[in-house]
């Protein structure tokens, strides 16, 4: 097996394999009953554009079919990813100043300083409050 070989045998292996691995992200978020917190808009987005700027390149410049595709296809599950986490957040933040969702939920929507109105961390929301609101 020659070098070249060798390089195009390890693109697609591993191209095939983040395929697959985005399903389980997706899964993941889809099930997600705390808004997703884990996931970086930043790192998703960035992700989105490294990817779809390879799947132009590789149509304009290089005339590349193939991974044109399997660009636009990991840009695309990216996208998914992020509309995905939109979605559960507003869900997320729905329930919890509507009055549902979990008592980490209406604990997250608590002053710091509920007590003194004056105190300048009075508007911040407490997601680390030890005590229950």
């Amino acid at each position: 097996m020659t070098f070249p070989d060798l390089t195009i045998a390890l693109f697609s292996a591993f191209n095939v394999l983040r395929l697959a691995s985005y399903l389980p992200q997706i899964i993941r978020i889809a099930h997600d009953q705390k808004g997703a917190p884990t996931i970086s808009y930043a790192t998703w987005v960035m992700w989105i554009g490294a990817n779809g700027s390879t799947a132009a390149y590789a149509a304009v410049n290089i005339h590349d079919w193939m991974l044109c595709l399997i660009s636009a296809f990991n840009s695309f599950c990216c996208i998914i990813v992020v509309i995905l986490t939109v979605y559960k957040r507003n869900e997320y933040r729905q329930g919890a100043t509507m009055g549902g969702g979990d008592a980490l939920a209406q604990r997250a929507m608590t002053p710091l300083c509920s007590a003194n109105a004056g105190c300048s961390h009075s508007l911040a929301l407490s997601y680390w409050r030890s005590d229950p609101a």
